[in-house]
């Protein structure tokens, strides 16, 4: 489950980075739909870690956030849906050799 959300992040980082230039929308929205979602799971997850940072309102801010990014998303066009499944198919690739070189070495 935690590469599985490592490769969603790193994914969506990565079209974010790529596609800012261009005149695609919102690409932010997934990345922080996704990392709200992974926060909930994380506080459930582990209820008792120690960290530095708290969220407000936990958990109405991140389903509110959630709710946000998924009306974003579902409102893009064509050509940002094409550009997102063309990236996660680049960055699946990239993940899966790399991670079966390494584990076979």
């Amino acid at each position: 489950m935690l590469a599985l959300t490592t490769l969603y992040i790193v994914v969506c980082l990565i079209l974010t980075g790529v596609t800012r230039y261009s005149n695609l929308d919102k690409p932010e929205a997934m990345t922080f739909a996704i990392l709200c979602y992974v926060l909930m799971k994380f506080r459930k997850m582990y209820p008792d870690s120690i960290g530095g940072f708290k969220v407000p309102l936990y958990p109405v801010v991140p389903i509110l956030g959630i709710a946000t990014c998924t009306f974003l998303i579902i409102n893009l066009d064509l050509m940002s849906w094409i550009s997102y499944a063309l990236w996660l198919v680049i960055g699946s690739i990239i993940y899966f050799t790399y991670s079966k070189k390494t584990i076979l070495a």
